[in-house]
């Protein structure tokens, strides 16, 4: 056997060793399960799965580990820095951890309406009680190796690496009060780019059709790594190339090892198994479709030092050569704006920049968050609006610009430049609300903030001062999932119990939003006389 093999066979997710008297129970009553079809009978199955995962937006498994970055790898504007490496194997190439992957089809599955007993048998359980030590899984997640890379000419990838298959994507933190980034405050991570392939492994014994039929459609919706409300971490599931074998062992032939003898289970199987057994989000949220149109240019900068020939500043792209407008770039802007609107009600808002709110460790942490923080996350507290995807359009513009000396008034020698924004560009948004985690209040907020973004009072993008980001926002579909339960029971109260908005009763939407309004106005009131009331206790003690 390979080092790889060794390495990715010793790292892999596995299942959880079932110990004690329920782990054994649970042993034997596999062993004894009766197999759904003829294919299934006589004796113990052992079985493999095998298929492709695509990356359909940049992706982040970080390693924990840091590497110092000089200045000429990254921006020709910045000054280097720390940056979050992605995990690898022991070629040194990026790879997923079978632990990644079982986490995140656990909490597929915990989320997605599969029987507690199906989740359980696929994937084990904790321990109940002093007297039960949990249960063992019966699959086993195998690290994910990269199987067909990105050539090496990756022009639109900053700081590109064939050998790790990785760029760096690097962000800042705008300074409130300046408007421009903070000193010390730029963020670097590693990352996958889009169109990457992984091929990965499951194995295991016992399992049921369906069983294995859950497993395969929460692969379906699998969504790996970190910045996943930013778009990060989306994956495509290679459906052709999804191999499933299985041996009975009765099957075993002798001086063979089970992986040997496996064979194709039988078509009919198979297409019992590809059939969906509907994967469901469970809770409440609102799919909300937004368009932007922008009135004049756009420009986010690429991290990227510009060719010969090539303009000094030009428009961020994806892998692929077309343009893109980050969701980070989007966030940031919206996040600032309701920065705003709570302090000009005289509220509290944290500086990002400056002052962070405090992580939050436990629930009862939450007090010390900020109404912006609350909506819109901090230190362990995830945001409750996330942006799935933007799909930017527009047409390049080139621009030339010239610094002006100051003692002459003309032209200054050799201070030249130019950039290649877009002009009037589109962007089509898919945004998600977690209404569960959202609370009522926080509606408001964010309505306010759609209303100055459907106003143009929100820019996006570089060189603000010169008219560029500026643009007007439009709702073009809203639809609510879930069973409405949120609120105290509001959104039944107003008759607004799924579908699409086109359904709701006239006149009710408005009437929710406005009373979310006025709920968020009287929660800053409320938070500031609490804080008043805590500062003037803390003055007398």
């Amino acid at each position: 056997m390979s080092s790889s093999r060794k390495h990715a066979r010793k790292h892999r997710g596995g299942k959880q060793a079932a110990t004690g008297q329920s782990g054994r129970l649970a042993g034997e009553r596999q062993r004894d399960a009766a197999k759904d079809g003829g294919e299934m009978a006589g004796g113990n199955e052992r079985w493999l799965m095998e298929a492709v995962l695509t990356t359909c937006s940049p992706l982040h498994v970080g390693s924990g580990e840091r590497r110092r970055v000089a200045p000429q790898e990254s921006s020709p504007t910045d000054e280097g820095g720390e940056v979050a490496l992605v995990v690898t194997d022991v070629a040194g190439r990026a790879c997923i951890p079978g632990s990644t992957i079982k986490g995140a089809v656990r909490n597929l599955l915990r989320t997605g309406g599969c029987p507690d007993v199906v989740s359980a048998a696929l994937l084990g359980r904790p321990a109940m009680g002093e007297n039960d030590s949990g249960e063992g899984g019966k699959a086993e997640f195998w690290d994910a190796m990269i199987c067909t890379a990105l050539p090496e000419n990756q022009q639109h990838v900053a700081s590109w690496d064939f050998e790790r298959q990785t760029g760096i994507a690097a962000s800042v933190v705008i300074d409130r009060a300046t408007n421009a980034a903070a000193q010390g405050l730029l963020r670097q991570c590693e990352y996958v780019p889009a169109g990457v392939k992984f091929r990965f492994r499951i194995t295991g014994e016992h399992c049921s059709t369906e069983e294995l039929a859950w497993l395969v459609d929460a692969l379906r919706h699998i969504r790996l790594g970190a910045g996943q409300d930013n778009g990060w971490g989306r994956m495509r599931l290679e459906e052709a190339s999804l191999v499933i074998k299985t041996v009975q062992s009765a099957q075993l032939r002798d001086g063979k090892m089970w992986w040997e003898c496996l064979h194709d289970v039988s078509q009919a199987r198979k297409q019992t198994i590809m059939q969906s057994p509907g994967i469901s989000g469970r809770g409440n949220w609102l799919a909300i479709a937004m368009r932007l149109e922008f009135e004049g240019f756009l420009l986010v900068n690429a991290a990227l030092r510009p060719q010969k020939g090539q303009p000094d500043h030009q428009q961020i792209r994806n892998p692929d050569g077309s343009v893109q407008l980050p969701q980070r770039s989007l966030r940031g802007p919206i996040r600032a704006q309701a920065e705003r609107i709570v302090r000009t009600l005289g509220g509290r808002a944290c500086r990002p920049d400056k002052a962070p709110c405090p992580a939050v460790k436990k629930i009862a942490d939450l007090k010390e968050l900020c109404p912006v923080c609350r909506v819109f996350g901090a230190g362990g507290w995830a945001t409750a609006l996330a942006i799935d995807e933007i799909r930017l359009s527009g047409a390049e513009v080139q621009r030339e610009f010239v610094a002006i000396d100051r003692f002459t008034g003309g032209a200054s020698a050799s201070k030249k430049f130019n950039s290649k924004p877009l002009w009037q560009p589109r962007a089509e948004v898919r945004m998600r609300l977690d209404l569960d985690r959202l609370e009522f209040w926080g509606l408001g907020l964010l309505a306010l903030v759609f209303r100055d973004l459907a106003e143009g009072d929100i820019r996006f993008g570089m060189a603000k001062r010169l008219g560029f980001g500026a643009c007007s926002a439009r709702i073009i579909a809203c639809t609510l999932h879930g069973d409405g339960d949120v609120w105290g029971g509001k959104a039944k109260e107003y008759q607004l119990e799924g579908g699409d908005w086109q359904t709701w009763p006239e006149g009710q939407w408005h009437k929710l939003v406005n009373d979310a309004v006025s709920a968020f106005h009287e929660y800053v009131q409320k938070d500031k006389e609490t804080r008043h009331a805590e500062n003037m206790q803390a003055a007398e003690a």
